[in-house]
């Protein structure tokens, strides 16, 4: 199929833009693979199948950084890494009464995802969640610290900051002041033995 001048500029600005091939023919009523020869006629080497899935283009997570280590923190007790064939993803899933915290995330690593609300069966409770397709994510973060069968082998692998430290009391913290209102406790649970001496 031929495209005019007009036509071939709009499908390059679209494709830069961020809609893959499909979308585009879409738009114009033909194939995904005559809007590939357009790309390769100007070019442009179309994204592989992980760069498409992905939803996040640069990590925003930076040592240093206190949303960063909040986060890091935070992921490490409630979020969850899952490597796939095409890209890895990185999930977090909190109760009703934590979208805020779940929302936070999803601005923080890609603003355009949704929060969805999920019905987790074996408990019958529901969560709100969010889930980004990132391998840049993902790297950076088993980089910092163990994520697998983290249950029991959960560990950190930089010093602790109270920006890190905040985000895992978010997680699996809690606390608790005395009935004379004069002293507070407060404590972090988990079956990690490493982690929780490191904390």
């Amino acid at each position: 199929m031929k495209f005019s001048k007009e036509k071939e500029q709009s499908i390059i600005s679209d494709y830069k833009a961020g809609l893959n091939t499909v979308e585009i023919a879409k738009k114009w009523n033909t194939y995904n693979t005559s809007i590939r020869r357009v790309l390769l006629r100007y070019g442009i080497t179309p994204r592989t199948i992980k760069e498409v899935l992905s939803t996040v283009k640069e990590n925003p997570f930076k040592l240093g950084d206190q949303m960063s280590e909040y986060f890091l923190g935070l992921l490490l007790t409630d979020g969850n890494i899952h490597h796939r064939k095409n890209s890895n993803s990185v999930s977090v899933s909190l109760s009703l009464k934590d979208k805020e915290m779940v929302e936070k995330f999803r601005d923080f690593a890609c603003p355009r995802n949704k929060v969805s609300i999920i019905l987790q069966k074996k408990y019958n409770t529901y969560t709100f969640s969010t889930s980004v397709r990132s391998d840049c994510i993902a790297d950076w973060l088993e980089k910092q610290g163990n994520f697998h069968n983290k249950s029991y082998e959960c560990d950190i692998y930089i010093p602790l900051t109270p920006h890190i430290l905040r985000g895992i009391f978010d997680g699996d913290g809690y606390w608790h002041v005395t009935n004379k209102g004069n002293t507070l406790y407060w404590g972090i649970c988990g079956k990690s033995h490493i982690f929780l001496q490191k904390i």
